[in-house]
């Protein structure tokens, strides 16, 4: 495959799976009117290399090897590795990359603000890293919450997680932070937060609870707002100009009056 179409099929089978936007598209940023600035930022920061392992700490959990398995330690994967599947005729290994779960009940959260949020992914490791890194505050005597999170629902627009907990917890979900995104927690609005740079959290109480995350394109509703208003003023114009030559029609001179007397 050429370099493009290639690194489009290998982010559809790995990163881009578990951040919730491949969905037969590689156009999908733009018919979504989203764009990933935090992944380019991200991508940016950190060589390519260097991305395996701290992509797991937000849910990528494979990689793609191509020729020989060795070359897992190219991309900072310590052996022995965790082969998921192979291919002998190519050949390619998908091997296991250390990772978070898509939907998780954090055990302690670091208080940090946007690059400090990046630099903590980019460093990161989850083999070795409990901790959550989350942009806002965090309860003064957090404790590890236990309890399970998981995703029992999900379509392109709509996630559901359950959630069960014995004390207020961080829920993280491991789908990109973009514009858009929306939640609730038990039908009740509940901001989203920044985790791990990446990736959407959001503060529930202890017992059981449905967080739903729903998207709606940005500026959808104020986009046919807009053009209502437009209809609208185009509208009202059309109809003072058809009233407007009513007028005149009306005021204008009759054709064919009696003819003026002669001398």
């Amino acid at each position: 495959l050429l370099p493009y179409e290639s690194s489009w099929r290998w982010g559809a089978l790995t990163a881009a799976s578990a951040f919730h936007l491949a969905w037969g598209a590689s156009s999908f940023d733009v018919y979504a009117g989203v764009f990933p600035a935090r992944l380019a930022r991200f991508s940016s920061r950190v060589p390519l290399a260097e991305r395996i392992v701290p992509a797991g700490l937000v849910g990528v959990g494979a990689v793609s090897v191509p020729q020989r398995l060795e070359r897992a330690a190219e991309v900072r994967l310590r052996p022995p590795w965790r082969v998921l599947a192979r291919d002998p005729a190519l050949p390619a290994w998908r091997v296991e990359v250390p990772h978070r779960p898509r939907a998780y009940l954090a055990r302690a959260v670091v208080p940090v603000d946007a690059n400090g949020a990046l630099e903590f992914l980019a460093r990161a490791d989850p083999a070795r890293e409990a901790a959550t890194a989350l942009e806002g505050d965090v309860p003064a005597g957090y404790r590890a919450p236990r309890g399970t999170a998981r995703v029992a629902g999900e379509d392109p627009e709509r996630v559901t997680v359950l959630v069960d907990s014995d004390r207020p917890a961080l829920l993280v979900l491991n789908d990109q932070l973009l514009d858009g995104w929306s939640a609730t927690v038990d039908g009740r609005e509940a901001p989203i937060r920044a985790a791990n740079y990446l990736a959407r959290a959001v503060w529930v109480g202890g017992g059981r609870h449905e967080v739903v995350f729903r998207y709606e394109t940005p500026l959808w509703r104020a986009g046919w707002m807009a053009l209502a208003a437009g209809l609208a003023v185009l509208a009202a114009w059309w109809a003072a100009e058809l009233r407007g030559r009513i007028t005149a029609g009306r005021s204008a001179p009759r054709a064919g009056g009696p003819p003026s007397p002669s001398r």
